[in-house]
């Protein structure tokens, strides 16, 4: 049964959304992470705290987001973001 990925992520200041190499790793997120998905992503921003962002998408299991996260692909996503974005927290939901 697919689930969906809630996460909860912070940039640290002084960056923001429309900095460049924060657009550049979203993007890259979004594109690199839904051809090992197939699910889109969809990005939020708490409108009282601009620097929180909250991930929601689909996987078809919890092993199969697991198996995303020990990729080499993701691995990379990780290193370009340290130093501008936190991972707060990430929760599976047994809902389609």
């Amino acid at each position: 049964m697919p689930i969906t990925e809630f996460a909860s992520l912070s940039l640290i200041p002084p960056n923001t959304l429309s900095d460049p190499h924060v657009v550049d790793l979203f993007s890259k997120v979004s594109s690199w992470q839904l051809s090992s998905s197939g699910y889109s992503l969809t990005f939020f921003t708490n409108p009282a705290e601009p620097a929180e962002i909250y991930l929601i998408t689909g996987w078809d299991d919890v092993r199969a987001h697991e198996k995303w996260i020990a990729s080499s692909k993701n691995q990379e996503l990780l290193q370009i973001a340290e130093g501008f974005l936190n991972i707060i927290g990430m929760v599976h939901l047994d809902l389609d």
